[in-house]
């Protein structure tokens, strides 16, 4: 349930009348939503994810991963197959 969370968390800042936020993997900031109460606890998914982040860095974005990681997280639970694409930008660092 926690690659869920992580990656609902990701998601659930997308503002559809602003254009903005949305599943862009903030949270590897620490200096962002990292460090948000809401967030708190998800460093261990970030964890868990980080060394198949390294392994896939440059063919896929975090946010990609983080999303896909739920749609398994799912799949593997004995929930229904989610339909998944890729596509997702990762956010620049936090300023």
């Amino acid at each position: 349930p926690i690659l869920i969370r992580l990656s609902w968390h990701d998601a659930g800042t997308w503002d559809a009348a602003a254009g903005t936020g949305g599943a862009r993997a903030c949270m590897r900031h620490q200096a962002g939503e990292a460090g948000f109460a809401a967030n708190k606890g998800l460093d261990v998914a970030r964890c868990l994810l980080q060394p198949i982040c390294d392994a896939v860095q440059g063919r896929m974005t975090v946010a990609d991963l983080w999303s896909l990681a739920a749609v398994v997280a799912v799949e593997a639970m004995g929930g229904p197959a989610v339909p998944w694409r890729p596509g997702r930008r990762d956010a620049g660092a936090v300023k």
